[in-house]
């Protein structure tokens, strides 16, 4: 509800549009939250009512550029720190640590108040905040894989992702990203895909849906194909954790990185907010 009621500030300035769209947001929420409810799913829906309540397709298209140009700021730092080391697992630690910990870059959470300013500490704190610790599994399943889907989540961090990446495709693996087909959230689209470059580094497909998280059932053929090709998905963010954890993908393993930015999710981790999580998980 907070969250919806920031989006509608965002998306206009007309006082009766913003009391007709809280109303009506308030109305969906009574009509649809419950115990069962899914965060990802409700949010998905409440986006959809705003931007077609408020008339604006992408609330958060100025605090996406925000991200991106703050992101691109602080690259070369992250690129230097990289191209000084030589042991192949430390730098892909420390580009793994550097993309999860770029999930923070996030807006209008009741829990998380961290500014873009803010992501130098969290970079210099991403060891002793990393709460779940997989990455050594994580750089054998990518040593061992031939093709990785790559589910990406917020604008910003999306181009110190793509740091990430290339240290993937150093090890050997194909890389796919993955946007959402419209805009939802600070989510990344294909716009804001190609404003971060990351077509200069790995291949891009959409999830067909503007969804918060990933809706499999929902989704396009082509990201089903690619799944199914894949021997291992990165999944960024708590959005994508909230929903592939409600569904088995069998025979698949799941390296979920994120920034633990919300009390649900933590305690759904065993874990305190602000905690950074690399856990590998793996279906039978």
């Amino acid at each position: 509800m907070h969250r919806g009621i920031r989006e509608i500030e965002l998306a206009t300035s007309d006082p009766e549009v913003r009391m007709r769209s809280i109303r009506d947001l308030l109305r969906f929420l009574s009509e649809h939250f419950s115990e069962d409810s899914v965060p990802a799913i409700l949010g998905t829906e409440r986006d959809r009512l705003i931007r077609e309540r408020t008339g604006c397709p992408d609330p958060y298209k100025e605090k996406k550029h925000q991200s991106n140009d703050y992101a691109f700021k602080i690259l070369p730092r992250i690129r230097n720190i990289l191209e000084s080391e030589r042991d192949g697992y430390v730098r892909f630690r420390k580009a793994c640590l550097a993309a999860i910990v770029a999930n923070a870059m996030e807006f209008d959470m009741l829990e998380h108040d961290q500014k873009l300013q803010d992501f130098p500490t969290l970079l210099d704190r991403a060891e002793e905040e990393l709460k779940v610790d997989d990455v050594k599994e994580i750089y054998s399943k990518v040593k061992d894989s031939k093709k990785i889907l790559y589910l990406l989540d917020n604008a910003g961090e999306i181009v110190i992702d793509s740091l990430f990446i290339q240290e993937i495709r150093r090890l050997g693996p194909r890389v796919v990203a993955v946007v959402k087909e419209g805009p939802v959230l600070n989510d990344v689209t294909m716009e804001d895909a190609i404003v971060a470059g990351i077509k200069n580094v790995s291949e891009v497909i959409s999830t067909g849906l503007d969804s918060v998280g990933l809706l499999l059932s929902q989704s396009s053929e082509e990201l089903k194909e690619n799944l199914r090709e894949s021997d291992l998905i990165v999944s960024k963010g708590m959005g994508n954790y909230e929903t592939i954890t409600e569904e088995k993908i069998e025979g698949k393993c799941i390296a979920y990185l994120l920034r633990a930015k919300c009390s649900s999710v933590a305690e759904d981790l065993k874990i305190r907010i602000g905690s950074n999580v690399a856990w590998l998980h793996c279906w039978d």
